[in-house]
């Protein structure tokens, strides 16, 4: 995948997840998984109104009426910019 570098380097990840892959030359990737009947998003890189576009398109041929994803940044802006709200938070402790 193109970016790929770029990507880990921004999100902090190392690798890729499990999951489908979408991927599109111009717009970036999507790893995806339908879980629970809602789409999750796992790791998106790229365009953000292509990815949240596509988001939707997938989640209403899958027949289902939600997508989940989770951030390390900011939610605010997702909330404003992509009418997502924030349903909870992701806590972690080390042992």
């Amino acid at each position: 995948m193109d970016n790929l570098q770029d990507y880990f380097d921004r999100s902090g990840d190392t690798e890729l997840m499990s999951g489908n892959a979408e991927v599109h030359k111009e717009h970036g990737f999507c790893i995806w998984q339908l879980h629970e009947g809602n789409v999750h998003l796992i790791q998106v890189y790229g365009n953000g109104k292509y990815w949240d576009s596509w988001a939707e398109k997938k989640a209403k041929e899958l027949g289902v009426n939600k997508i989940v994803f989770a951030t390390k940044r900011n939610p605010e802006g997702f909330c404003r910019k992509y009418n997502y709200k924030v349903i909870g938070h992701i806590l972690e402790r080390s042992v």
